[in-house]
């Protein structure tokens, strides 16, 4: 199930930057200004469709990465292209905008779960006597760093993300 984990996050943070490689002759079908919306996390972007269309790849293709390999870049961006469009992305930077959304939707979502029982550690530590301020200050520094770690999804995204939880977490065992 790692493997499936690493699909979602390759697909999220490593990938954008492969637009950047494309092969000219494989122009896709988003211009500039829908690409750079899609990256854009106060806007709505998601559509149930697209949160569909991101599990059917983890599930039926867990091993993608290990397919490409020995792969020339253009070869692979045909193959990125190509899967992105069989499950119903107008291209491979609309997949890569749309798991972007849904990785932070889920880290919002596994921080909001957990923000109670950060907060009670934080108080804990506050009462703490035995343990050095310059220790607390820095264990609290960590714990706001962790709670405030990446970008805020808009409503609209992150409650379509929230209401398919269950089966992308499901994914990730």
């Amino acid at each position: 199930m790692r493997s499936k984990l690493c699909v979602l996050l390759s697909l999220a943070f490593v990938l954008p930057a492969c637009g950047s490689r494309e092969d000219p002759a494989a122009k896709n079908a988003v211009g500039p200004a829908a690409q750079a919306a899609g990256m854009d996390v106060t806007k709505p972007y998601l559509t149930e469709k697209k949160i569909q269309g991101v599990i059917a790849i983890i599930k039926e293709k867990p091993e993608f990465w290990d397919s490409c390999k020995g792969l020339t870049p253009v070869t692979v961006n045909a193959e990125m292209e190509a899967v992105a469009k069989k499950y119903g992305f107008a291209n491979f930077q609309d997949l890569s905008a749309s798991t972007y959304r849904v990785s932070i939707g889920m880290m919002q979502a596994q921080i909001a779960k957990h923000a109670s029982e950060m907060e009670a550690a934080q108080e804990g530590m506050d009462e703490d006597a035995d343990t050095p301020p310059e220790v607390k200050k820095m264990m609290q520094d960590q714990m706001k760093a962790a709670m405030s770690m990446g970008q805020d999804l808009n409503d609209a995204d992150q409650k379509l993300v929230e209401k398919y939880l269950g089966q992308l977490e499901a994914l990730h065992e």
